[in-house]
Formats: structure tokens, sequence, C-alpha cells
């Protein structure tokens, strides 16, 4: 009798150990989703009708923290900001037409989506002093902290050295 070895199909041979990879990929789109990491576009499966998410990039300074986000073909009045306790809530739609007609022939496309972004603030922050402006697609908030807010050095207390073993008695028996 003649044996044949017998090895596993994986569907994905050149990555090696598939199915183990596949499940880490998929852990990796869920925490991703659930955490805002990566965009839905870079998922496998279909997004919901209309949805997109602004990228957002969050910097905190001595003084204020300064929130951008990439709001392109947007308009100031498409966008709502609001502060609620230590949150930041960004949101609105966005909404693009197009048509052209030429020759013998007739193209109409719309976009349109909307979005939703909260971000958690750190205590201390002044929120009826933010300030908000968009340059080139960009929105840009400048959130003022307060002095008590800001960075506060903690000294650390140090004991006296321990004394040095050739000057503690030995116990005689």
């Amino acid at each position: 009798m003649r044996l044949t070895p017998w090895r596993k199909q994986h569907p994905e041979p050149s990555r090696g150990n598939g199915g183990i990879r596949r499940l880490r990929d998929e852990m990796d789109q869920l925490f991703d989703s659930f955490f805002g990491t990566t965009k839905p576009a870079d998922w496998n499966f279909p997004r919901t009708a209309g949805g997109w998410s602004p990228e957002i990039e969050v910097l905190e300074g001595d003084k204020e923290i300064t929130v951008r986000a990439e709001i392109p073909g947007l308009d100031a009045a498409d966008v709502d900001i609001s502060i609620s306790g230590n949150r930041l809530t960004l949101s609105g739609e966005k909404k693009e037409s197009s048509e052209e007609r030429k020759g013998g022939y007739y193209q109409s496309e719309r976009r349109y989506g909307y979005f939703h972004r909260t971000i958690e603030l750190p205590a201390g922050t002044k929120a009826d002093q933010v300030t908000a402006e968009v340059d080139k697609g960009v929105l840009t908030l400048k959130i003022p902290k307060t002095e008590a807010a800001g960075v506060q050095r903690i000294p650390i207390k140090t004991s006296p050295p321990a004394a040095p073993a050739s000057t503690i008695p030995k116990k005689t028996e």
C-alpha cells in the first residue's frame, strides 16, 4: 500500500497560517472599527449608505488643545460643532451633485454622507472660549485650557541613604 502525504489546503498559501492570520485580521478590523483607527472604506464588507468620517488630528499643547478635521467640499454652514461636558462633537452632512450633457450622453452623479465624531477632552478646558475656522477644507478648533489644567511637576522624596555594611554591628552568639 502506498501512502500519500496529506496537506491541508490553505486559501491563502502565501500568507502561512491562513486561518489564524484571517482571525487576527478580523479581530484587528473589529477593534479598529470600535476605536475608529481605520476608515470604513478599508473594510472588506459594504459600508452603510451615506456613511463617511473625516480624518481628525488632536494635538495637546501647554495652553490649548488643537483639533483639526479634514472636511473637503463642506461649507461652514454644513458642519455643527458642540461641547457637552468634556465631549466635543463634530457632525454634518456632505452633499455633492454634478451633471454633464455632451453630444449623445448625459451623466449625473450624486454623493452624500452624514458624519458624527465625538472626542473626549481632558478635564480643565474652557468650552466657552473655543474658536473654529475653516481653511482649504481643514477645520481647525482651538480649545484653551484652564490654568489648573497645566502640567504640574511632583517632587519625589528620597529616604536617607542606608548605613554602610561595615558600620552595622554583628551579632555574636
